[in-house]
């Protein structure tokens, strides 16, 4: 057998190797059954009978007493906030208005079928059954509206807005370049609907409730996190994860110990003045103040490498235990971060 050959087999098996050890790493969810309650409201509100419309009505209400007023108060705004009444007529205008009926037959065309999705959450409320035992699975209801485009309710219900994710080049999104800059644009897409969605249901069930925390309580809470997105969405890339692009994702492993400089330097991580660290951990095209190729939401992406060290230093501790625990501080010593 020829060096050349011998050489070939080596590295052939190395990558076997690791690729086992990698997926080796996901926990085995084969036996693990989730029975997800996924619900098409928009598919419902647009069969409208109209011929025996209060009927229709009345089986709207039976099937979405909970998300039906509040879609009609809260997303498309057809009755008072004080009112908990639908007005049918004002109902029934809405459904036969040309744009939304315009707008629903769109979504239909690219979201006829979703049983992918359907899976897809499936699978990854089998990763939350694993590691969050008695976190119940949420009913999923898809609509369609406007923004928000994914919410929870009490986590009893996850929301997804489908015409939040037609495309960068759904011309919806052109008509109000305040509400949709570019930078937010180009995430509303198919590929995001999943990776948005579990980070809803993760921060309705364990939301930051600390008052008065700084930017270290933040920047480690949002840490955790996306460190859990990737325990219940193990395939899924991490530019979907951080919404972040490939360019910009090596270009933050490159830099990431003058990223951390940066935050000690200036003294950021124990400021408490929301005014002045939020820019660190919202969304944003850029940071101001760092190099041009530093994007918005750095705080955070820098919050999930404390926890990916920690998580690495403290293999004992269960991801419930992590997202449970609220001291950013002893997560960070713990952790011994120090790019």
């Amino acid at each position: 057998m020829s060096k050349l050959i011998r050489y070939c087999l080596v590295c052939i098996g190395l990558a076997l190797f690791f690729l086992s050890a990698c997926q080796s790493n996901k926990p085995d969810t084969a036996s693990i059954d989730v029975q997800l309650r996924f619900d098409r409201f928009e598919q419902d509100l647009f069969r409208a009978d109209t011929l025996n419309y209060d009927d229709y009505v009345h089986k709207l209400e039976d099937k979405y007493q909970d998300f039906l007023p509040l879609y009609l108060r809260e997303i498309i705004g057809i009755i008072d906030a004080n009112d908990s009444t639908i007005s049918k007529d004002t109902l029934l205008r809405f459904l036969q208005h040309p744009d939304v009926l315009g707008l629903f037959d769109t979504v239909q065309l690219k979201y006829a079928d979703l049983a992918w999705l359907h899976q897809d959450l499936t699978d990854a409320f089998k990763y939350a059954r694993y590691y969050f035992r008695d976190l119940p699975s949420p009913r999923v209801i898809t609509y369609i509206g406007g923004p928000p485009f994914c919410f929870n309710i009490d986590t009893e219900f996850l929301a997804i807005g489908l015409d939040g994710y037609m495309g960068s080049s759904f011309s919806f999104y052109r008509y109000f370049p305040d509400y949709f800059p570019q930078y937010k644009i180009r995430k509303f897409d198919k590929p995001y609907i999943v990776p948005n969605a579990i980070n809803v249901w993760l921060t309705g069930n364990f939301e930051y409730t600390k008052k008065g925390g700084n930017l270290l309580d933040v920047m480690v809470y949002n840490g955790k996190v996306l460190y859990a997105m990737k325990k219940l969405l193990p395939d899924t890339p991490d530019s979907l994860i951080f919404g972040y692009s490939e360019k910009t994702l090596t270009w933050l492993d490159l830099n990431e110990a003058e990223i951390w400089k940066y935050f000690i330097k200036n003294k950021l991580l124990y400021e408490n003045d929301p005014l002045v660290f939020s820019k660190y951990v919202n969304e944003a095209p850029t940071t101001s103040g760092m190099p041009e190729e530093a994007p918005g939401n750095i705080g955070s992406w820098l919050g999930y490498r404390i926890v990916e060290r920690y998580g690495a230093k403290k293999d004992k501790v269960t991801l419930l235990d992590l997202m449970n625990n609220n001291d950013a501080q002893q997560v960070l010593t713990d952790s011994k971060y120090k790019p």
